[in-house]
């Protein structure tokens, strides 16, 4: 299978880099698979799993929010926050889950109740990741 150029990079790191035959992520439009040779595009990301398929196999990360842009030998992907499973502090994030929950029942403005339902969504996917990693390695 072709291979393409995939880039990875939080505002603190480059987080990935490397030759890859394809790249799936979460978009607000649902699922997306980039292959060599897909026609140039800039897409918003959502919060969730991406899969990245090497010649060594396929690794899983979680993405937050962020966009990708798309030529067709090359992907850059710029998102806030990546990180490999095993990197996920589980009971940090559980934690992080229930105060968002509490926020959110707390908030006194739509624009509040909103901020706070988002970073919950990026909680509950960044979990699901760590979880599917789990049940994946056992």
């Amino acid at each position: 299978m072709a291979e393409f150029i995939l880039e990875m990079f939080t505002p603190q790191k480059q987080f990935f880099m490397g030759e890859v035959s394809s790249f799936v992520c979460s978009s607000a439009d649902g699922e997306l698979c980039v292959l060599s040779g897909h026609h140039p595009m800039l897409v918003a990301l959502a919060p969730g799993e991406v899969r990245i398929k090497t010649s060594e196999g396929v690794k899983s990360a979680y993405v937050s929010d962020g966009f990708m842009e798309v030529r067709p030998d090359h992907v850059m992907v710029f998102s806030h926050l990546c990180e490999w499973p095993e990197d996920i502090d589980e009971v940090k994030a559980k934690r992080e889950i229930e105060k968002d929950r509490e926020q959110l029942r707390n908030a006194e403005s739509l624009s509040e109740h909103r901020r706070n339902e988002v970073e919950l969504q990026r909680m509950m996917a960044m979990l699901r990741v760590k979880k599917k990693s789990s049940i994946n390695h056992r």
